[in-house]
Formats: C-alpha cells, sequence, structure tokens
C-alpha cells in the first residue's frame, strides 16, 4: 500500500477511525483478492460491490441479479469469499473501535461514566431510588451462564482465529501518535500479510470436527479472549461497588459463569 494512514482522531467525529480503518481493511483486501485472483475476476468483485451500494435502498434489484448469474462458478467463489472476508474485517474493526472510544472516555476524567458502563450503571439506580442493601444482594445473587458452542456453522478455525486477532493487535498498533511514518507503513505491510495469510486459509474443513476438535476451539477462545475479559470485569465490578455501594463483592459471588455443549450432545443425536 503506498499511501500512509495516520493515527485516528476521536475529537471531531467520534466514528471516522472506524470508517478509516474499514477503508484500510477494504483496501489491503482488494490488493490481496487482485493479487490472487488477477485483474479480471476482481473486477468482477469490485462490480458486485458497486452495484450493490447502488441498489441499497432502491427497488431495482435485476442489474445486481444479472450480473451474479453472468459469473461462473469459480468467480461466483471469489465473490462470496471476497465479501465473507469483508464483513469479518468490517466486525474486527468495529470492535477495536468500541474498545478505541471506551479507552478515550475512561482516559478523560471530565466526562461522565459512558453510558452501559457499570460506572455509569450503579449510580444512575441508586439515584433512581433503588436501596444500596437491595443492590448489593442482587449483584451478590447474579448467576449468568455463557453457553460455549460448536455448532458446525459457529466454528471459525483457530488458524483464522490467530490471523483475525493479530490484524485487531496491528490495529492497535496503528492508533499509536508516536508512530513514524516509516514504523506505521512497516506495520501497514505487516497488516497486509496477515490478509494475504487469512486469504490462502481454507475456511471450510475438509472433516467434520470430532469432540477433541471442539474442545480445542473452546480451549481456544477461552485463551484469546475469556482468561483476560473475565477478570478485568470482575475487577472493574469490584471497584465500582467499592466506590458507589461501600463494599466489595463478596468472594463466595459468582456472577459470570460457563457451560459447554462441546463435545457433548452432538446436536441431540441419540445415535452417538
Amino acid at each position: 500500500m503506498s499511501a500512509i494512514s495516520t493515527a485516528p482522531s476521536l475529537d471531531s467525529d467520534p466514528h471516522l477511525p472506524l470508517r478509516q480503518d474499514v477503508r484500510l481493511l477494504g483496501d489491503l483486501l482488494g490488493q490481496t483478492i487482485l493479487e490472487a485472483v488477477g485483474p479480471e475476476t476482481y473486477q468482477a468483485v469490485e462490480q458486485i460491490r458497486h452495484l450493490a451500494k447502488q441498489v441499497h435502498g432502491q427497488a431495482d434489484w435485476q442489474p445486481l441479479i444479472d450480473a451474479m448469474a453472468a459469473l461462473p462458478e469459480d468467480a461466483l467463489l471469489v465473490v462470496a469469499r471476497a465479501f465473507t472476508q469483508f464483513l469479518h474485517y468490517a466486525n474486527i474493526a468495529e470492535q477495536h473501535h468500541r474498545v478505541r472510544r471506551r479507552d478515550a472516555h475512561q482516559r478523560d476524567p471530565q466526562q461522565a461514566p459512558q453510558w452501559g458502563s457499570m460506572a455509569a450503571l450503579l449510580p444512575a439506580l441508586l439515584s433512581q431510588g433503588v436501596d444500596p442493601a437491595a443492590l448489593i444482594e442482587q449483584i451478590a445473587q447474579l448467576n449468568i451462564e455463557l453457553v460455549l458452542t460448536a455448532h458446525p456453522t459457529e466454528i471459525t478455525r483457530r488458524t483464522l482465529l490467530r490471523k483475525y486477532h493479530d490484524i485487531e493487535k496491528l490495529l492497535t498498533i496503528l492508533d499509536r501518535p508516536d508512530l513514524t511514518p516509516a514504523a506505521r507503513q512497516a506495520h501497514i505491510q505487516r497488516l497486509q500479510r496477515r490478509m494475504i495469510a487469512a486469504w490462502h486459509t481454507d475456511e471450510i474443513r475438509q472433516r467434520q470436527p470430532t469432540p477433541v476438535d471442539e474442545a480445542k476451539w473452546g480451549f481456544a477462545t477461552v485463551e484469546a479472549t475469556l482468561w483476560e475479559a473475565l477478570p478485568n470485569f470482575l475487577r472493574e465490578l469490584d471497584q465500582q461497588m467499592q466506590t458507589h455501594l461501600g463494599t466489595r463483592l463478596p468472594l463466595t459471588a459468582k456472577p459470570i459463569g460457563f457451560a459447554s455443549w462441546m463435545g457433548g450432545d452432538r446436536d441431540g443425536n441419540p445415535n452417538v
């Protein structure tokens, strides 16, 4: 990529950094597809993209339908993969932007607590007349259970999960205002290499996952997100309870728990 992106700012337009990230990832994906499949198929992808944008909010879908119908099967596969991967990258950018906005909000002590956070929720409940003792009791009795599933339509291969995780980390690095232009360009090139690797990774498993495969996917999820996210949430909850309720989260409390269907009922098939 020849252009050098600058670190995003949240001052004037809070969603401008998100659009910049999506544009960067889209440009890099376009370059990846062009190099992987050649200009003819790449132009087919671009045609479908432009037609899809034109038809948005309109009633005439026929030009898009005709363009799709005219494509050979191998080109249709590339189109499907291109849009699937772009949606993955847009989701990564959106999740990264949510974290970026939260961190920017927390760095500014002049701002009110961010809507939806525990720092905003507890004082809001107290201001509405909720009894502090009742609130403490309810928090202590919370039992939110998150269930890890492994339905074949929900499994993303661990090799792709690692690449997506690397891409999110690189977006975080690109937010640093102290990066030199050369360093920024180097990280953008690293980002493109991860996307090239993801493009050449088969998203579809060649064999049916076993219970052991399902368990490995679950462990990867725990390692990539839950291992840090759950303790961080509990520490924040404990801190906010001290600040607003004058007490700590009881050691016996388990507001969030986990269960798993992986390697278990195999979709309820009685023959397994």
